[in-house]
């Protein structure tokens, strides 16, 4: 049913019906979901989604056709956009992008550690494990940043994330037995 007059509604698409809860068996088998969106008044909404970052070997995107974007909402849970409420209902799809697990271990461990965090100028870096590493930063729009490397970042390092607008960054720490990946919140 959709919400009250003014009031904007979300929902699910499930062939031509409007869906409020979805249920799928897996990401492999359901690579996408349709989803429909009436604002109800004219004006900026903020789609706000948790736990697309616990989804093992998967990144969520959200397809704003009428913006012609994909936002990485596994890395950045908040989209911001501005609607009309004649805008087509048809607008926005949740896609889940799943990646085969790999021989390299994804998950976070106890021995890394990456601060401060929030963070306005350099950021440090450390492993327990005696082992180098490299780190990449990426946008919300999944493009490698390039950052100045401070040290040699074998156990220890430091990036100088200055230079960089005030965003949320995804950080990767490549290591030889490990690939961690971390946000960033540069202030």
């Amino acid at each position: 049913m959709p919400s009250f007059n003014g009031q904007p509604t979300l929902y699910s698409i499930i062939g031509a019906a409007w869906a409020s809860i979805n249920s799928n068996a897996d990401v492999q088998s359901t690579p996408y979901i349709p989803l429909g969106f009436v604002p109800g008044e004219n004006g900026s909404f903020m789609f706000q989604g948790t736990g697309f970052d616990e989804i093992p070997n998967t990144t969520v995107f959200i397809e704003d056709k009428k913006l012609n974007l994909m936002h990485n909402l596994t890395a950045i849970p908040d989209y911001t956009f501005t609607a009309d409420k004649n805008d087509t209902r048809e607008r926005f799809m949740l896609h889940f992008n799943y990646e085969q697990p790999s021989a390299i271990k994804t998950t976070d461990h106890s021995g890394f550690r990456m601060y401060p965090n929030p963070a306005s100028g350099i950021v440090w870096f450390e492993s327990d494990a005696n082992e180098n590493f490299n780190v990449e930063i990426y946008d919300v729009a999944g493009r490698k940043v390039n950052v100045p490397v401070h040290g040699e970042l074998s156990s220890s390092g430091a990036l100088d994330i200055s230079m960089l607008a005030s965003a949320v960054y995804q950080v990767k720490i490549i290591g030889a037995k490990s690939v961690v990946v971390k946000r960033l919140l540069k202030e």
